[in-house]
């Protein structure tokens, strides 16, 4: 549906007016001042690029903008009719404002229509709408002993309901952002990113949703989450049905290697069922997500594994003080383990680091796949970045099969960071965990775990001491 449409002359003092007037529009439709003010910066770039370079200099020339609002994209257009070319292909300004503009958008698409000129389109996804307000307590409900469920992959019509239970709970807090966008999440799953369950009543109501999600920083891991059931389904077992089915789609879906699961560590249920389903603790991430019903507090999670490569086996290099833990992790998981002989000195001159800030919780996440010789400035520079950027929690990702991960684990002992646990079984590498906590401590008082999780933290919290007093 078009809202608005402004014709304007080529002039920069045609900029402001028609920014405030998207400003006030997208306000209409709950988007946050934050989105707000980086959905005018997009707009500015792109009526720039038409002014300085759609026309010629000289006389007078118009272009159009539009809002449209179809569903839950917000959509500026912006069209021309003036000297062919592309935006983002043709590089002006050195593409810096094309850079400025898919920072801040969740599309941009620039569209060659022929007769009809140029058409750039800025979309963003809404997530403030009043599909996603928050419901009332659902009324008790008189359902029979012996309900008939149907469970099933998820439908497009099923993806707006999974939104609304998620949001239910945890408000605009749950850490996978695609959950709040129905047509985008129902097309990750038709994609195959996704596996997405459904529980659904007789009479089409979504009783509950479970979903395997692969991860694409650990290829081969699927993580299994956005799991809730409505509480007048909860005496049906929907969770440990869903449940059943998603880890009998794993167990037969060649390329998965893996199934992690992340319980919370403020209690125990989720953490109990992980002994049932055979996953492995092998680690934590603390202070890592706000979640609403926890009065935005920063809460801790817990990491159990599931191999479904029986028999795997992996050569890793292991900084001494872990090689005891290590081995222990992996041979519950049933990973047949070799140590590797550790380098003498870094193989490379240059170490192959990535750098990665998660928009929606602020985490800034470092893998390092291979050691170079510069590994201790580098290290430095990333944590300058990433606390430049405000990032309360960086999560660091050694990996297990670079001989000289015990150069990099020195360095980041000395960062502050703390050995958090280990993840193996991706295709990319098994991987070491370490954090650093940025602005505050951990709260062990706050943390409930099984005997299973708890014992993995005291072992590493004996490693820390230890590491600690060597150092």
């Amino acid at each position: 549906m078009e809202l608005i449409k402004i014709r304007a002359v080529n002039q920069t003092t045609m900029m402001e007016p028609i920014q405030a007037c998207i400003k006030c529009i997208a306000g209409q439709y709950m988007m946050s001042e934050k989105e707000i003010w980086g959905l005018s910066l997009a707009v500015e770039e792109a009526m720039a690029n038409v002014i300085k370079y759609g026309f010629d200099q000289e006389g007078q020339h118009y272009f159009d903008v539009a809002v449209e609002v179809k569903g839950t994209e917000f959509t500026v257009v912006i069209s021309d009719r003036g000297i062919p070319g592309d935006f983002i292909e043709d590089h002006y300004d050195d593409g810096l404002g094309i850079s400025i503009m898919k920072h801040f958008l969740d599309q941009l698409i620039v569209k060659n229509m022929g007769f009809n000129g140029r058409e750039q389109r800025l979309v963003k996804y809404l997530s403030g709408l009043p599909a996603y307000t928050k419901r009332l307590p659902e009324p008790a409900a008189d359902l029979p002993g012996d309900l008939n469920l149907e469970y099933r992959p998820l439908r497009r019509e099923d993806a707006i309901e999974v939104a609304r239970c998620i949001y239910d709970e945890y408000e605009l807090t749950y850490i996978l952002e695609q959950v709040y966008y129905p047509d985008q999440f129902f097309d990750a799953c038709e994609r195959g990113d996704i596996y997405s369950l459904v529980a659904v009543a007789p009479d089409g109501e979504v009783a509950g949703h479970l979903a395997a999600v692969r991860l694409t920083d650990f290829p081969g891991i699927v993580e299994m989450g956005i799991g809730v059931v409505k509480k007048k389904y909860r005496k049906y077992d929907i969770m440990r049905n869903l449940t059943d089915q998603i880890v009998a789609y794993c167990q037969a879906t060649p390329d998965i290697n893996a199934l992690l699961v992340e319980p919370v560590a403020y209690h125990t249920i989720t953490q109990q069922m992980c002994e049932h389903y055979q996953l492995i603790p092998c680690g934590f991430a603390f202070h890592i997500n706000e979640l609403v019903n926890l009065d935005n507090k920063r809460v801790s999670v817990c990491l159990a594994i599931r191999s479904f490569k029986p028999g795997e086996k992996h050569t890793i290099y292991v900084p001494e003080p872990l090689e005891k833990l290590l081995r222990q992790i992996y041979q519950t998981i049933g990973i047949e383990l070799a140590i590797g002989e550790n380098a003498k000195h870094p193989l490379s001159e240059k170490s192959v680091m990535t750098l990665k800030k998660d928009k929606h919780n602020g985490l800034g996440k470092l893998f390092i796949n291979q050691t170079g010789e510069d590994i201790a400035r580098q290290l430095k520079m990333a944590l300058q970045t990433l606390k430049k950027e405000k990032c309360p929690v960086i999560l660091l990702y050694l990996n297990l099969f670079d001989p000289g991960i015990h150069f990099a684990y020195q360095e980041a002992v000395l960062c502050g960071f703390f050995n958090v646990g280990c993840l193996p079984l991706s295709s990319a590498g098994d991987y070491l965990c370490m954090e650093l906590l940025v602005e505050q401590e951990i709260d062990y008082d706050t943390i409930e775990m099984t005997p299973a999780f708890r014992l993995l933290l005291d072992e590493l919290q004996l490693l820390d001491s230890l590491t600690a007093v060597k150092e």
